[in-house]
């Protein structure tokens, strides 16, 4: 008998008989996963905001909550190697693959609603060097300052610079 182990975050691990195994036995860390939920709960209060102190951190922000969205909603997640990628993101369930582009916003218009930027910039002088649309993905993933999540699709978006989270998004918006 042949039991290989994978750890996902130091909080689940998933032991595998064989080389192709059905179902997998889920072993947890019941301390961890309690010191997990105590911290994201003293953290995420309702109606408290998320803080972003820089760009980086929003972005770790945004990836780190939906990595756990996915994998809470039954997902495999994979992450590139680099940043070269058109997406952040793959995820798979039921044998089907998709590319995700993750964005995280605290910028609130006049009218109340969120603005994302769809634009990647880089280099030296800031230049945009793709825009989402143009991108090879799927799905967006949206976090906003307010913890909300929105996963839209892109075939949906057909803006090229920025995209409001009003009303007409709403159908996309999903709980966690």
């Amino acid at each position: 008998m042949v039991v290989k182990t994978i750890v996902v975050r130091n909080l689940f691990s998933f032991e595998y008989e064989g080389s192709n195994p059905s179902l997998p036995t889920i072993k947890y860390d019941l301390l961890r996963i309690l010191f997990f939920t105590t911290t994201a709960t003293k953290y995420l209060k309702e109606g408290a905001k998320m803080k972003f102190s820089t760009n980086r951190e929003k972005g770790n922000s945004g990836l780190g909550i939906a990595i756990a969205y996915f994998s809470v909603n039954g997902y495999t997640v994979s992450i590139p190697l680099n940043d070269t990628q058109d997406y952040d993101l793959v995820i798979e369930k039921d044998g089907k693959l998709e590319s995700v582009q993750v964005k995280a916003t605290g910028c609130k218009r006049r009218n109340g609603n969120y603005q994302v930027a769809l634009r990647s910039y880089g280099g030296t002088k800031g230049t945009t060097y793709k825009t989402l649309v143009d991108t090879n993905i799927d799905y967006l993933f949206v976090l906003n300052q307010d913890k909300e999540i929105f996963l839209i699709p892109k075939s949906k978006i057909n803006n090229r610079n920025t995209l409001n989270l009003c009303e007409k998004y709403m159908q996309y918006k999903v709980n966690f």
